[in-house]
């Protein structure tokens, strides 16, 4: 019965959450993971920061279907 009823509703939400890595890169190139966090911080503590936070959350908007507008273009 469960599984008759689970198969007729419809899906309506979609879920997903963005989590951060921290990756640290030793002198050999090699790459060590240090922790994962569930719920990174999206505030920006420098420029470079900030275009990689901002093109993360473009990119995750436009995965779901949401399309992105850029503010100085539209100026």
């Amino acid at each position: 019965m469960l599984d008759i009823y689970s198969k007729t509703q419809e899906k309506k939400n979609c879920g997903f959450e963005i989590y951060g890595f921290d990756i640290l890169i030793d002198d050999k190139l090699k790459p060590w993971l240090v922790e994962v966090n569930v719920c990174p911080s999206l505030s920006s503590s420098s420029p470079m920061d900030r275009k990689i936070k901002h093109m993360l959350l473009t990119d995750t908007l436009n995965t779901i279907g949401l399309d992105c507008i850029n503010q100085r273009a539209l100026i």
